[in-house]
């Protein structure tokens, strides 16, 4: 298995996934657990029966999976399998043409060459400058509209709209979106906005029936930061609005538009999606669709990811009783966290993750009682109130994998009736009432890389005291973290700097 810088007809399989490109010369030699010597009669026998299947029947079987390793996963159970697997499906179930360099254009040449694997991508990543002529006049991204007809069973679409689209732009991607409608496929979309109005005139049409997944985000740029008037803002509303509300099947909706003031008081007042799971919103709401917000929540139960970064503050007065019955993870600002933690349900409600929560007298008289605080998993603390509210806290969450708290303020200490910040020692005492800790963010356990011994007598008495911890924050860098790996059989362990995305990706993990 290696990495080449061109493909080759004589080659037998090929894959492709995020522009990594690999040639398998003899698929059945790549998997050393497919049988390659002769059989026992048994093993013959029980083989045997699948090869005698139909070719189309592989087929359909393996049409029908769209991630890369379900495939895999598919090919290892027989020859037959593999065969049909490898040589036919797994090349181009991922493709991205984001970088626009000279892997992407290989990948697309390709695809031009061959159309019929067109038909294999199930995911496709596409910077949409690249369908725009450039200085020279050349497209790098030629004949779009004709490979995107033969994406017949495309699931996932990322689109990444620069800042300075143009007309060309808009007109291709309405021929597109036609195109991708009538193949009625699309589960995902997943949009980067670089210019409000062009986005919104290409959405503005797009019904997509078996469409579960909308996640529409706006980039700022610096030369295109200027207010749109009322009128623009008003029309990119109603279309954005248009787009949303007939898709009664959307699961996820997540729209980051930060900075943004947005009115959609019709999609709060009129938009009901009977099978709504995550909720993402982040951006200014007038208060016109303010008053919207809490008929909006009581329409939709079924809500159990909720990230509420709306400017607007939602009142725990005005929720009615079980309000989100089923939440699972809450997020936001500190307030509007309080205040649907606030609100009181017959039964706690289910959750495992909560992000900028207040720790103080407030939160244990108003919000503790409806919590189940066994079933917490992962907590970011905003702030303590007190020294005594971290001892407090330590005992009444027992379940904790992932933690992260803010240092940046003193706290207060009663005893001696001043403002200290919490030394290391201390927090060992406290993070001890948490055996299945898998992830510590906020505390400065470890020094700078000059004291390398002193870091790892600290690792190993952490790892002494939490015998699960695997990551902690790094001294210099937030988008780092400190990984914590143990020996088998050994007292020593060593430790490696990774990103900080695999401590995140733990989270929700069960011990």
């Amino acid at each position: 298995m290696q990495k080449v810088p061109s493909l080759h007809e004589n080659s037998r399989t090929f894959y492709s996934s995020r522009s990594v490109w690999l040639i398998l010369p003899n698929p059945l030699k790549a998997f050393p657990c497919l049988p390659q010597t002769t059989m026992s009669t048994e093993e013959t026998t029980a083989d045997s029966t699948v090869p005698q299947l139909p070719i189309d029947m592989f087929d359909a079987i393996a049409s029908h999976l769209d991630r890369p390793a379900d495939l895999l996963s598919l090919a290892i159970t027989c020859k037959a399998l593999a065969q049909v697997v490898l040589t036919r499906h797994i090349q181009y179930r991922d493709v991205a043409l984001v970088q626009l360099d000279a892997k992407d254009e290989m990948i697309w040449n390709n695809l031009l060459a061959h159309p019929d694997r067109t038909a294999n991508v199930r995911r496709l990543e596409l910077n949409l400058r690249g369908c725009c002529p450039g200085l020279d006049g050349r497209t790098f991204i030629p004949s779009f509209t004709q490979l995107i007809t033969l994406m017949r069973r495309l699931t996932y679409l990322k689109v990444y709209e620069p800042p300075d689209s143009t007309n060309i732009i808009v007109h291709s991607w309405e021929l597109c979106w036609k195109i991708l409608q009538s193949h009625n496929s699309l589960v995902t979309l997943e949009i980067t906005i670089g210019r409000m109005m062009m986005s919104s005139q290409v959405l503005g049409f797009l019904q997509l029936r078996n469409l579960e997944n909308v996640y529409l985000e706006y980039v700022s740029h610096s030369r295109h930061t200027g207010r749109h008037d009322r009128q623009t803002m008003d029309k990119m509303h109603e279309l954005f609005t248009a787009f949303l509300i007939p898709n009664h099947s959307l699961v996820h909706i997540s729209l980051l538009f930060p900075h943004m003031s947005l009115n959609i008081k019709s999609l709060l007042r009129d938009g009901t999606f009977p099978k709504l799971q995550g909720l993402r919103w982040s951006f200014r709401i007038t208060s016109e669709s303010a008053k919207y917000i809490h008929t909006f929540m009581e329409r939709h139960p079924t809500i159990e990811i909720l990230h509420w970064g709306v400017t607007s503050r939602v009142d725990a007065a005005s929720l009615v009783s079980n309000t989100l019955p089923m939440l699972r993870g809450l997020s936001g600002k500190s307030n509007t966290v309080s205040a649907f933690l606030e609100d009181r349900s017959e039964a706690p409600r289910p959750l495992q993750s909560i992000s900028n929560i207040i720790i103080d007298s407030k939160f244990w008289y108003s919000v503790r009682p409806g919590l189940d605080a066994e079933r917490i998993l992962r907590l970011e603390v905003e702030q303590f109130g007190c020294v005594g509210d971290i001892y407090r806290f330590a005992k009444e969450f027992p379940n904790l994998v992932w933690l992260r708290v803010d240092l940046s303020d003193m706290i207060w200490d009663d005893a001696t009736q001043s403002l200290r910040t919490m030394k290391n020692a201390e927090w060992g005492h406290v993070l001890v009432h948490f055996p299945r800790l898998r992830v510590i963010r906020g505390i400065d356990f470890l020094e700078d890389p000059e004291l390398p011994n002193e870091n790892a007598e600290r690792l190993l008495l952490l790892s002494n005291l939490m015998p699960n911890l695997q990551f902690l924050d790094h001294w210099s860098s937030s988008r780092h973290v400190v990984r914590i790996v143990r020996t088998d059989g050994s007292e020593d362990i060593r430790w490696e700097v990774t990103d900080a995305y695999y401590a995140e990706k733990i989270g929700m993990k069960q011990p």
